[in-house]
């Protein structure tokens, strides 16, 4: 939301999707520099004067933790990528009057880092969405699985943050310690599952991605 000229009463607000576009909420006008602050769900901004008067969201955790054991599983044109990107995201997301992330660890990352010393961050946890509490919205989604068995679900795109590759050693262990089947199932893209292993596809199923209405059925 953006204050008005006099500090006290909330007038619009404009919602920056990524970095692509910038999405009017109502009849608001399309200039965002005709706000005082502009909400930016997922930064960074780069550009520098919408920035600096920005509340923006962080969810790049290469950004929060930049040495990690996901850059061994990157393709060495991707490393070479990232490392050249890193830098510039870091120094967008040092620009926000405030930088809003979803955990406290996240937080502690970030002003254990010298640049992010004097940025002010708040911790703003996730929320469950209202749909999960009104089964009325809510899309049925099957997944088979052998009777009996353990049924293990992961909402995630396959990043390589989220260490998606141990699922199948994960599933061999569990089976073998409470003897009892396992099905895993994941909700990667078309792309993402065509690219992953044989050896993950083999012992993994993919329902690909889902709708908000579908989560709720997944989930339970």
């Amino acid at each position: 939301h953006a204050l008005g000229g006099n500090r006290g009463r909330l007038e619009g607000y404009f919602v920056l999707s990524r970095f692509k576009s910038l999405l009017p909420v109502g009849s608001l006008p399309v200039n965002p520099v005709d706000f005082d602050v502009v909400l930016n769900l997922f930064g960074p901004i780069y550009n520098l004067r919408l920035a600096r008067n920005s509340v923006t969201g962080l969810a790049q955790p290469w950004v929060a933790f930049p040495e990690n054991l996901a850059w061994e599983r990157l393709s060495r044109g991707e490393r070479i990528s990232k490392r050249l990107k890193l830098p510039v995201q870091a120094l967008c997301f040092r620009l926000p009057a405030i930088l809003v992330v979803e955990q406290q660890a996240v937080r502690d990352a970030l002003l254990s880092q010298p640049r992010f010393a004097h940025t002010a961050i708040e911790v703003v946890p996730s929320a469950v969405d209202n749909i999960h509490f009104e089964p009325g919205r809510w899309d049925d989604i099957t997944l088979e699985a052998p009777a009996g068995s353990l049924r293990i679900g992961l909402v995630a795109r396959n990043n390589p943050h989220k260490n998606m590759a141990v699922l199948p050693d994960v599933k061999h262990l569990v089976e073998e310690a409470l003897g009892i089947p396992v099905k895993i199932f994941v909700t990667f893209s078309a792309e993402e599952w065509r690219t992953a292993p044989e050896s993950f596809r083999s012992n993994v199923t993919n329902v690909g991605r889902l709708t908000l209405a579908q989560c709720p059925s997944f989930y339970r």
